[in-house]
């Protein structure tokens, strides 16, 4: 992360709030920070996500990745298999007062604007909301380089982040290193991400993806060829553009209506083997009608 745009001043906090900044939920969520409010030195990434459609902004190609994986509506979180529905970037810990006071304790340093010498407000990187049955809870992460856990500042700012979330018991805290990251479940999500909604797959009409829907799961359960060899011989005989069926494939497993396993790299060269499927979640999510 770069140098703040932004000069931070008791009028410029108020005013971010008073804008809603750092508040909301899903689509509504404004974060904290965005990538304008830096002079970044490293790649920054706008990417529209499942959930709510909204576009997020990371800082990192780290956090990127963090954001990439916890993308699948379902996902197992300290062994449980819980639904991630909603996730909020740069997310302020208020109020400042509180970060002020835990700094003061531990005897550190708290993070002020170097121009202006006003503490500015802390955030933590992704903030996750995460039900199971009726429980909902959530999951703060701070995503780190582990090159940056040796230095002492970064240190001193987790601290702050820890004892911050510590006193909130709905909250799990943790730091998310490079060293974390499944980086094939990372890819496939990646390569998934393009076709997560029905409008993704225009032209399209959705007489046409349910039929695609159907041949492919058949021809995928009854066949051991590569995938990309079934969706062109889809394609052929439904007399579709090339590439068609492969972009409802992507659409299917984004939707978890296929389900595979997701550590284990997807190779549109190699035969797909499905964990699970669900064609009538498919049908009544998306008002499909099954095809004769």
């Amino acid at each position: 992360m770069g140098r703040y745009q932004v000069l931070w001043t008791p009028e410029k906090i108020a005013k971010r709030i008073a804008e809603g900044r750092g508040q909301g939920e899903g689509p509504d969520y404004i974060p904290w920070l965005n990538i304008r409010d830096f002079s970044s030195k490293g790649r920054v990434h706008r990417v529209r996500g499942w959930k709510h459609g909204r576009l997020h902004h990371l800082f990192s190609d780290l956090e990127a990745y963090a954001f990439y994986e916890y993308e699948p509506p379902t996902m197992s979180v300290n062994g449980l298999l819980v639904r991630i529905t909603d996730t909020r970037e740069q997310h302020p810990l208020f109020p400042l007062e509180e970060t002020i006071e835990i700094a003061k304790d531990l005897g550190v340093r708290h993070p002020t604007d170097p121009r202006t010498k006003y503490p500015v407000v802390m955030t933590t990187d992704l903030f996750f909301t995460a039900k199971r049955n009726l429980t909902t809870s959530y999951l703060a992460r701070d995503v780190k380089y582990i090159s940056d856990l040796k230095k002492p500042r970064t240190i001193e700012k987790l601290e702050i982040a820890k004892i911050y979330w510590g006193r909130r018991p709905a909250v799990d805290w943790g730091i998310t290193t490079q060293g974390e990251i499944c980086i094939s479940l990372v890819e496939n999500v990646k390569w998934m991400h393009p076709y997560s909604r029905l409008i993704d797959l225009y032209p399209l009409t959705e007489h046409q993806v349910s039929e695609i829907a159907l041949r492919m799961t058949d021809m995928v359960l009854g066949r051991k060829h590569p995938l990309n060899l079934i969706s062109r011989s889809c394609d052929e005989k439904l007399g579709l553009a090339t590439g068609r069926s492969l972009a409802v494939v992507r659409y299917l497993l984004a939707n978890q209506h296929w389900e595979v396993d997701l550590a284990h790299r997807i190779r549109t060269r190699e035969s797909l083997l499905l964990v699970q499927y669900s064609l009538d979640s498919l049908f009544q999510s998306s008002n499909l009608r099954l095809c004769a």
